[in-house]
């Protein structure tokens, strides 16, 4: 019955022959793959990044984990520095930036004896979990709080924006006492967002809950706000 009064018919506007879409970019929250799966449309997430050129790993269409990016590729070695760091290594990894030495040795390990290729310093924290790798937050993007606690301000956005008040969200707090977030109310719905920034905190640790909220414009490339 789904497949005749749904799935076919959002099949037909993707032109009826759609065995898959990929998603890369930013983490793609498992819930979201899964309404698309439902629909009848499988969405693969992958990873990767231009200096590794560009594709890491991907789920496979009859192997799709929706809570990982999927196995490296065939030729792709990775493994997880002491610090969570996703290291990257093979092939497709570059050579280094042009005429840039300082950020070239920043971000590649000298080979090791016996070793033909650099490791790759993605930037991206993560686990292995069954030959699958699992990105977890940018390094960079931490943000420490007054208390010393350690907070994934993607983690918070994605929760945030997946609510269907919340169309834009930015948490920060770097050196404050708490979490604070930016939110853009989806059309018409700027009487829920208190509601939905209540859902979120139900869902997060005390310390990373958001204790403040401000509503804002939508960020645009045409304000400035988005590059």
């Amino acid at each position: 019955v789904l497949d005749r009064l749904v799935r076919n018919k959002v099949r037909a506007r993707f032109g009826g022959r759609l065995e898959c879409m990929v998603s890369g970019g930013a983490r793609l929250d498992p819930d979201l793959s899964g309404f698309f799966l439902a629909l009848g449309l499988p969405v693969l997430q992958g990873y990767g990044q231009s200096e590794a050129g560009p594709v890491v790993s991907v789920n496979r269409p009859w192997s799709n984990r929706r809570h990982t990016v999927g196995e490296p590729l065939g030729g792709v070695e990775t493994r997880i520095a002491e610090d969570g760091e996703i290291l990257v290594r093979g092939d497709l990894v570059m050579d280094g930036y042009w005429n840039d030495p300082e950020a070239t040795a920043r971000t590649l390990i000298p080979p090791g004896p016996g070793e033909a290729r650099p490791w790759l310093r993605t930037g991206d924290v993560g686990r292995l979990e069954e030959g699958r790798l699992v990105v977890t937050d940018r390094k960079r993007d931490f943000i420490k709080t007054l208390g010393g606690d350690m907070v994934s301000p993607a983690k918070i956005e994605s929760l945030l924006m997946a609510e269907p008040e919340i169309a834009q969200a930015v948490a920060a707090g770097e050196g404050q006492p708490a979490i604070v977030a930016i939110l853009v109310p989806a059309e018409g719905m700027e009487a829920g967002l208190a509601d939905a920034v209540k859902r979120v905190n139900a869902r997060l640790s005390p310390f990373e809950r958001v204790r403040r909220w401000l509503p804002a414009p939508p960020f645009s490339l045409e304000n400035g706000l988005l590059t």
